[in-house]
């Protein structure tokens, strides 16, 4: 058994690289050229996803020969199964040791958690229930859009939810799991895209005008401003606020205390209370919480909103009167395509190619 286990432990070392946690300077990396999906070679698509706290939603940004670029969206609610494991993940007793790790110490002792998941991906079975959960959905927007358009979609940037206990093998891994390749943006340092993030470039902010000159690229980004925006996701499972800093769709910054997610305050929660106005009230609460409870945080110049629940007049009156109020003024709103917004971004990010170091 000692022979067995130190081979095993061998085997995860030398096909391992750590990853750890590092905040150095993005570096300036050539432009990748993107693959066609399609026999028809005059026609690119890009593709990307996003998990949502409880459905998916996929976008593909369609590039012909002509120059003409056109994008479609698709959406997939998320049976019980999928909530549940998404409230859970957002939940700080889900989290566990994974990538990128803080030092090598956390790398030797999450070794056992690696080798079971190769285990189970070896066997062809998901890497871990919950990525299997997850990847259900995935699965059902990749056959919409081969159905539809007639491709194989054979990589795609994922975006999430930003919940505690999502780490950047799940990403990968569910992407596995679904039949494709997981792809890293360019310029970004790490595979993880949050759906704040996405959904601000799917909005049309924080894009370089020539992107296929990577030095002028660099130089535009370098001009685009970093502003706080307030992100808010509302669906029928979940109510999420975040206070985040954004220059580009794959560098926001929204540490723990800047956030609120609540898997007790979606639209199906309303029945739970004895008044309407009860709810709409904690609503407000949970909107305004990292505003009210850390007042030094830069204000927001923008709201950005996500989620299939955002058109309820009730909620826009909420988070219009509730962030005036407070405020004294009333930031502009984006919210015109909240439900595939972070999609949209994401297949953006796919189409403007992969970081140097992705797969």
């Amino acid at each position: 058994m000692l022979i067995v286990s130190c081979i095993a432990l061998l085997a995860c070392l030398c096909g391992a690289t750590p990853v750890l946690s590092s905040m150095g300077p993005l570096g300036v990396d050539g432009q990748h050229p993107l693959l066609p999906t399609t026999s028809i070679p005059s026609i690119n698509y890009s593709v990307g996803f996003c998990l949502s706290s409880s459905y998916g939603a996929a976008a593909v940004v369609i590039d012909d020969a002509n120059g003409k670029t056109r994008t479609l969206t698709w959406q997939v609610h998320g049976d019980l199964a999928y909530q549940k494991v998404m409230a859970r993940l957002s939940l700080d007793s889900s989290r566990h040791l994974a990538p990128p790790y803080e030092g090598m110490d956390d790398y030797f002792a999450d070794i056992p958690r690696v080798l079971a998941r190769r285990a189970l991906k070896k066997l062809g079975l998901p890497a871990s229930i919950d990525v299997g959960i997850l990847a259900t959905v995935i699965k059902k927007l990749r056959g919409q859009i081969e159905s539809d358009l007639g491709i194989t979609v054979t990589d795609a940037v994922l975006a999430t939810t930003h919940l505690e206990a999502i780490y950047e093998d799940d990403v990968e891994d569910i992407c596995e799991n679904a039949g494709f390749q997981h792809v890293t943006p360019k310029r970004a340092y790490r595979p993880m895209i949050y759906e704040t993030g996405a959904a601000y470039g799917g909005y049309g902010f924080g894009w370089c005008k020539h992107w296929q000159n990577d030095t002028q690229c660099q130089k535009e980004i370098v001009e685009l401003p970093a502003i706080s925006i307030l992100g808010v996701h509302y669906s029928e499972t979940a109510l999420t606020s975040t206070l985040a800093y954004i220059q580009t769709p794959v560098g926001p910054w929204e540490g723990y205390g800047h956030r609120v997610e609540n898997f007790t305050l979606g639209s199906n929660s309303k029945t739970r209370y004895k008044r309407e106005d009860e709810y709409w009230n904690d609503v407000k609460g949970a909107i305004l919480k990292r505003m009210v409870e850390t007042p030094s945080l830069r204000k927001p110049e923008m709201i950005i909103v996500t989620g299939d629940m955002t058109s309820d007049d009730d909620f826009q009156c909420v988070l219009k009167d509730g962030v005036e109020e407070h405020l004294g003024w009333l930031p502009p709103i984006y919210s015109g395509c909240a439900a595939v917004a972070a999609a949209k971004g994401a297949a953006e990010l796919r189409r403007r190619g992969k970081a140097p170091w992705s797969k």
